[in-house]
């Protein structure tokens, strides 16, 4: 190179062959779980009731857990909210983090995910989502 001349910006990396392949995939089988879902919520499921709520009659932090992923999986996120807000967000942010990296963001979470873990992410918060939480579905969830 000559004194003065810029060099030229990097190029991107190219998109690999079986991206569209595999954003297909994620979410055929993300369109099929939902099916799945919505299907079983017409059922009653055999689960038992709650160990805890059954002994002492305070709700466990996923008590609502399976009615709030009923309600999400028959499109009604409001109601899946009030039920179990934890469970709610969090199926939605892995739902929205498969669907990422079938469309070809799996690099990027990846790269997410290395910054978090270098930065050391604190527990505490989880933790803390978890206790308010709690405290919520004490508050409303009927006895």
């Amino acid at each position: 190179m000559l004194p003065g001349e810029s060099t030229p910006p990097p190029t991107p990396p190219p998109i690999s062959p079986g991206a569209g392949r595999r954003a297909l995939i994620s979410l055929g089988l993300l369109l099929g779980l939902l099916l799945v879902a919505r299907t079983l919520i017409h059922h009653q499921l055999p689960i038992p009731a709650c160990p805890l709520r059954s002994l002492t009659s305070l709700p466990c932090p996923f008590c609502g857990s399976t009615r709030a992923l009923a309600a999400l999986a028959g499109g009604d996120p409001a109601t899946a909210l009030a039920l179990n807000p934890f469970v709610t967000l969090a199926t939605l942010l892995a739902a929205g983090a498969l669907a990422f990296s079938g469309l070809g963001g799996a690099k990027t979470l990846a790269r997410w995910r290395q910054r978090l873990s270098a930065q050391a992410f604190p527990k505490w918060l989880l933790v803390l989502a978890l206790l308010l939480n709690w405290l919520y579905l004490w508050r409303h969830l009927p006895r």
